[in-house]
């Protein structure tokens, strides 16, 4: 605890075992060695009872005061013999002022006028994406604060760069609580952090080395399914074939998914291109995710997310072209050998 007296901070009072009891403010000073707790009711306990009192910052546990109840009435409850400790929570519940200038890029949804007698077809929004300056002025591991001078709205997903050198590098951020000054002037914009770039990153790297390990593993097979076509051992020919074929299925759907889910994290303003087609007594409704993926990539080049893109490709093909070979590989070896004879 800090000599000071700290005053009516959130907090809430535990028993020993983690129970909640109630919550409500408290104070704590070192120079007395006590804690007050204060409530609209709070439950009396005998003198002596150990108790804990558990600073909240913005619904985190950032500090614990340990001690034995010394006054207890229906509006007050003190602590004295404290012990305190802060918690892991604390770092990711407080901010720090900065000042920092960037860029941020966000698919905004455009006004659309309405007239007052309107015929035909209705317009339709079309979200863009646009870039715009901001100016970072508080930051935590959590929460980022910025103003702008574009309207946002809770709940609108950005990517940010900020600093120069860039000190923070395409976040992904989700707007808690928009504060507008005025009309037309700038804004004051509380975001959640959504991830840090480089957790996201670490995930594509690793991504990206399973793709390269199981390419080895399709060539491995396959040159083994070859061998065991040539030798007649039919059990580890169709274990090499079939092997292949579900290990691909399985190994796609979840690594697609993963590149997916990585991508719309790193990028929240991505958006997958929906199309419909109908026919005659046929309809067809698809969703499209790696083009706006590819383009995306391109535009912040971004090389790591490209490598793993065109690797997913490469690895459907080598897959493809390895069961097709090992589907014609008996009749392949069958005729070699009876040339050889």
């Amino acid at each position: 605890m800090s000599s000071r007296i700290e005053r009516d901070f959130p907090a809430a009072l535990k028993t020993p075992d983690g129970r909640v009891v109630e919550y409500g403010t408290a104070q704590a000073s070192i120079q007395e060695g006590s804690v007050d707790f204060k409530s609209e009711f709070v439950p009396l306990f005998k003198m002596g009872t150990p108790l804990v009192i558990v600073r909240m910052k913005d619904k985190v546990e950032t500090q614990v005061f340990t001690g034995e109840s010394y006054l207890s009435t229906e509006k007050m409850l003190r602590l004295v013999a404290v012990r305190d400790e802060v918690l892991p929570g604390a770092a990711s519940a407080y901010s720090y002022e900065v000042e920092l200038s960037g860029q941020a890029s966000a698919l905004i949804q455009p006004k659309i006028h309405r007239r007052l007698f309107s015929f035909g077809q209705k317009e339709e929004a079309i979200p863009s994406l646009q870039e715009f300056p901001v100016s970072v002025y508080s930051l935590s591991l959590t929460q980022l604060k910025f103003t702008c001078q574009l309207p946002l709205t809770q709940g609108q997903r950005l990517t940010l760069t900020a600093g120069d050198p860039p000190l923070l590098q395409e976040v992904s951020l989700e707007v808690e609580l928009p504060v507008t000054f005025g009309a037309g002037d700038t804004s004051s914009y509380r975001c959640r952090i959504l991830e840090l770039p480089g957790e996201n990153r670490d995930r594509l790297e690793r991504l990206d080395q399973a793709y390269n390990i199981f390419n080895s593993l399709q060539i491995l097979a396959t040159v083994i399914g070859i061998c065991a076509a040539f030798a007649a051992w039919g059990t580890l020919y169709m274990i090499c074939l079939f092997g292949q074929a579900v290990g691909m299925i399985l190994f796609g759907i979840i690594s697609s998914n993963l590149v997916e889910y990585l991508a719309q994290k790193k990028y929240p303003d991505l958006k997958p291109d929906r199309t419909i087609q109908v026919g005659i007594g046929s309809f067809r409704y698809s969703v499209d995710l790696n083009r706006p993926m590819r383009e995306r990539a391109k535009k912040a080049d971004d090389q790591l997310l490209l490598d793993v893109l065109s690797k997913q490709g490469r690895t459907w093909f080598l897959c493809v072209m390895n069961i097709l070979v090992l589907g014609i590989m008996p009749s392949i070896a069958a005729w070699i050998l009876s040339l050889l004879r």
